[in-house]
């Protein structure tokens, strides 16, 4: 990575005390050490000691969207931890438009669920809920947890379904959320039997990542109801697209959050510290970072924090 080739002033982190997959999640302008270590001659806004969390794409600058200021459709854009250095690294530059200053009052831990919060931010935000709404989450991990609040607070009658999940739904029982269901091996449509006896929902949040649940998903769904794919898929999905097409249903995807979502996120998490942190279901030394991949991948967690 050659930081000359950055259009904005540089914010040299240390080693993050908060690692989330390779990405800056929450970190603090200092070293391993907790000695300070300089900022760029041109950064303005930020002091050291300043705790951030870090937006994790970085734009170009120089396509047709960010020359006309529309960066948040840049489509040069790179991801620190993806294709740039990220908190595995023990020295890591970040461009100083990336930081987000985080509340002195807000604990690391809880900063370092800003990043994908703004996900589900997103994702909520692109089902345009209505106060009074039934909304459907599918997936139980921590991107479905976070639309599970946001669809709340938006007012929304919230039912999240999960599969042989009983630590993420139970996570979600500690949050407030009386409708959890644990389909197993049934199909949607049966496990949720109950729920369909008062119609279809009028929005369905995926967050699974499988594709054989997105038409399962759809059939849940409202006639003009919208979906919400959040889940990354492993492979093509296949749709009945006639039936959406009779259906006026919508399907939309969302992934990452434009800039000014991240303050709100930020006020967000903020007001709703004790729910954000059953989120958290456990917190690791660097030293077990694999076996920390393992409870993930195992659904033995919820969300995992490697302390450094």
């Amino acid at each position: 990575y050659d930081p000359a080739k950055d259009l904005a002033p540089i914010a040299l982190v240390g080693s993050a005390p908060l690692v989330q997959s390779g990405k800056l999640a929450a970190i603090a302008v200092t070293s391993a050490d907790r000695s300070p270590l300089s900022l760029g001659a041109d950064v303005r806004g930020l002091k050291e000691g300043t705790r951030i969390a870090v937006r994790p794409s970085v734009v170009c600058g120089q396509c047709t969207h960010c020359r006309a200021g529309d960066s948040d459709n840049c489509t040069q854009r790179k991801g620190i931890g993806v294709t740039r250095d990220g908190s595995l690294a023990s020295y890591v530059r970040v461009p100083a438009e990336n930081c987000v200053e985080i509340p002195k009052v807000m604990p690391i831990d809880i900063a370092a669920l800003t990043e994908p919060m703004t996900v589900c931010a997103e994702a909520i935000d692109n089902a345009n809920i209505s106060s009074g709404e039934r909304v459907l989450i599918l997936g139980p991990g921590n991107i479905g947890q976070g639309a599970a609040l946001f669809a709340r607070a938006a007012g929304a009658e919230v039912t999240i379904v999960g599969k042989d999940d009983p630590t993420r739904l139970a996570s979600l029982a500690r949050m407030g959320f009386a409708d959890c269901v644990d389909a197993g091996e049934r199909p949607l449509d049966e496990a949720l039997a109950a729920h369909l006896a008062r119609g279809r929902f009028d929005a369905v949040i995926e967050a699974t990542g499988s594709p054989a649940v997105v038409q399962q998903g759809l059939d849940l769904l409202k006639k003009r109801g919208t979906m919400v794919l959040v889940g990354i898929h492993p492979r093509p999905v296949l749709l009945n697209l006639t039936k959406l097409v009779r259906e006026h249903q919508h399907i939309i995807g969302s992934y990452r959050a434009p800039i000014a979502t991240w303050q709100r996120v930020v006020d967000f998490l903020s007001s709703n510290i004790d729910h954000a942190r059953e989120m958290i279901s456990h917190r690791l030394p660097l030293s077990q970072a694999v076996e920390g991949l393992e409870l993930s991948r195992t659904k033995s967690a919820s969300k995992v924090l490697v302390v450094q």
